[in-house]
């Protein structure tokens, strides 16, 4: 299939600082977007409600206010949103769960950990890939700290200094402040190069656990992420409720267990990953294509936004989606069987109030013959704006093409991100 060409608009080429903090407008959005539960179903259209309850079954019931509603949960493409937070201790689990908790306790072969959601817990030791314990205010580097634990290498545990060093060993454990002394602090212990030493938590960013010791177990085919207003995420196999409590399985042997009224006032996402939904970031392209305005080639990035960090949009986190910069094409062979192309298309947090593209989706029958129409147009997307829904029938196409292209002032801050780019069978 020949795929359309892109041609570039004059502009004047504008030059900004890259924001790290959102501004006062985009905070009041985080919490406007936090406030507002909108359920996506994979039919029907979105509609706002609270979930009251998800049962064993994965059986989820909504309260709409004036009436109760249930669904699937594999019917559901997500619910809420999700936002991650620096006030606190953060525990990086290698099953991708982040979990927000004091760390009480570092033993050889668990850790215990005590949240305000989940009470005191122990983690295998094999299961946890680090602990930051002083979260970068800034996003992108929370994201950076992040990724430089998850992707760490090597067999010796680490510590990651505020002050850039580090120190290399094995961790012993953790000591508890002096009742004694006001002026002392808890304290991470190292033997490192044949000695132990004591270095104080507000010291150090991070441990990083000996990566050869990690287990990465794997989800079942079908799962669910939870985001909840503290800030923690997890990757959930199983449901249950005795009553009492409800308990949150999490794969490999993690369990979390809350009272049910406050874990559901607290649930802040849903995002079910079951057979129903195929997302785009997940599928290998067919090719992909940049033209630079200048010199700096942007490859795209999937579920990143194009500068490597998670994908946000007014301070929330998108699991999923594609990370382009303008001008840039990116097609995928379709197959048969899916319905619809579905995503939210928006400018990261990244690119401040800075920034301006036009999104654009192309398809070809099953035949190969390209439509040169846009199946679907944005308008000019700035940094300043929601994302907007699109949703294109793909019924018996074979390819499609995501076009990113720059509108206003250049390529400047362009950093587009189709948040959720998914297909529906």
């Amino acid at each position: 299939m020949t795929l359309p060409i892109m041609t570039r608009r004059p502009s004047v080429l504008a030059t900004a600082i890259l924001c790290a903090l959102l501004i006062a407008s985009a905070v009041a959005a985080q919490e406007a977007a936090l406030d507002t539960r909108l359920a996506v179903p994979v039919d029907g259209e979105p509609f706002q409600a609270r979930i009251a309850a998800v049962d064993d079954d994965w059986n989820v019931t909504l309260d709409l206010g004036s009436e109760t509603r249930s669904l699937s949960a594999p019917d559901l493409v997500h619910w809420g949103v999700y936002q991650d937070s620096y006030r606190g201790t953060q525990i990086l689990l290698a099953n991708g769960s982040l979990l927000m908790a004091e760390v009480l306790e570092i033993a050889d072969e668990q850790i215990v950990v005590y949240g305000e959601l989940w009470g005191q817990t122990n983690l295998p030791l094999s299961l946890v890939r680090g602990v930051v314990f002083n979260p970068p205010i800034a996003p992108f580097e929370r994201d950076r700290l992040h990724e430089k634990i998850l992707t760490a290498t090597g067999a010796q545990d680490r510590l990651l200094l505020e002050n850039g060093d580090v120190v290399s060993g094995s961790v012993k454990g953790l000591r508890e402040a002096s009742e004694t002394d006001p002026n002392d602090s808890p304290a991470v212990a190292i033997s490192t190069e044949g000695r132990d030493v004591e270095i104080p938590i507000d010291k150090t960013a991070a441990v990083v656990f000996n990566p050869a010791m990690i287990e990465t177990p794997k989800p079942r085919d079908f799962h669910a992420m939870m985001g909840f207003g503290d800030g923690s995420l997890a990757i959930v196999e199983h449901v249950n409720s005795d009553g009492a409590f409800v308990k949150l399985k999490l794969p490999g042997r993690v369990e979390l267990q809350a009272d049910p009224e406050v874990i559901w006032a607290e649930l802040t996402l849903l995002r079910p990953f079951g057979k129903r939904v195929t997302y785009v970031s997940d599928l290998k392209s067919i090719g992909y294509k940049h033209v630079p305005f200048l010199a700096t080639k942007w490859p795209f990035q999937t579920d990143r936004n194009v500068l490597g960090g998670r994908l946000r949009n007014a301070g929330c986190l998108y699991a999923k989606g594609l990370g382009m910069h303008t001008t840039s094409r990116l097609a995928y062979d379709l197959g048969d069987g899916y319905r619809r192309f579905q995503a939210d298309v928006a400018l990261d947090d990244q690119a401040g109030l800075g920034g301006s593209v036009v999104f654009r989706v192309f398809l070809a029958d099953s035949s190969g013959k390209l439509n040169r129409e846009p199946a679907y147009e944005s308008p000019i997307v700035r940094g300043s704006n929601k994302p907007a829904a699109v949703s294109v029938d793909v019924t018996g196409v074979s390819r499609m093409a995501l076009i990113v292209d720059f509108a206003e002032r250049g390529d400047a801050l362009d950093y587009a991100n189709w948040l959720n780019a998914r297909l529906i069978k």
